[in-house]
């Protein structure tokens, strides 16, 4: 068996006497695609805080690559995973490629400036998402769509194993969703990266994840493939909604019905 790049074991968390996450137990194998879905407020925000070394645990242990990451600095850590979040509020007068660079920052003392490698990478990732020709723009000036791909150029540039996108296709046209998954899938197919990506879509899940967990109030309600998760019973018991599920060649295609009374 292939030794998981990431491991969760009993993880919990409380904020104010509130249990957020209780005994969440995760595995992820190098090169996969694992998709987090469940509903506003069962915990995928704060999964990915607690990986990222944002917050800590209450009780449990995060091993990347079999180190425990209570043992490692900031520093190592954002050698090891960067974050893509959500809503991120960026100065809107900066460039597509001053924004890049910025995932050099784990790299370079706190009084340096970036060096013609770090420039160079940042052109690299730029083009790898396809928006080489919004190097120079300033991101007033470009589409939500774009904004999401000069995001994901950010964290590549960051050179890290593991890659975790929160939400990364929300607020955006079927058209830009299917965009941002495809670039995030070479990205994975021409790589080394671990991605961990939240998602609202369960289609979108099912069409570009290798590996699904539910999460439902803090706990991991069902996790395995697409075909394995992505069900109408699952869907009915963490979501309250009837949905048709078709198993198609490739993957669950998920039809919502109704609201459950």
């Amino acid at each position: 068996m292939v030794n998981p790049i990431i491991k969760m074991s009993e993880i919990e968390y409380s904020f104010e006497n509130k249990a957020i996450l209780n005994k969440i137990n995760i595995q992820i194998k190098q090169k996969e695609i694992l998709g987090i879905v469940g509903p506003n407020g069962s915990g995928k925000t704060t999964v990915f805080n607690i990986l990222c070394g944002l917050i800590k645990p209450t009780k449990g242990n995060i091993f990347i690559d079999g180190i425990n990451i209570n043992n490692l600095s900031i520093t190592q850590k954002s050698k090891l995973i960067a974050l893509a979040p959500q809503n991120t509020i960026f100065p809107e007068d900066i460039s597509v490629f001053e924004l890049t660079v910025m995932g050099r920052n784990p790299y370079m003392n706190l009084l340096s400036w970036e060096s013609l490698d770090d420039n160079e990478l940042a052109v690299q990732y730029i083009n790898r998402v396809g928006i080489l020709q919004l190097a120079s723009k300033k991101l007033k000036h470009i589409s939500g769509g774009e904004r999401q791909l000069a995001l994901i150029a950010m964290v590549l540039c960051q050179e890290t194993p593991i890659i975790l996108l929160d939400e990364p296709t929300s607020n955006l046209d079927i058209k830009n969703q299917l965009h941002i998954m495809d670039n995030i899938n070479a990205i994975r197919e021409s790589s080394n990266k671990t991605i961990l990506i939240n998602l609202h879509d369960l289609n979108l899940a099912a069409k570009y994840c290798d590996k699904i967990i539910f999460l439902k109030n803090g706990t991991v309600f069902s996790q395995g493939t697409p075909y394995e998760v992505i069900t109408s019973e699952n869907i009915r018991n963490v979501y309250g909604i009837s949905a048709n599920v078709l198993n198609s060649s490739t993957h669950p295609i998920v039809q919502p019905l109704s609201k459950i009374p």
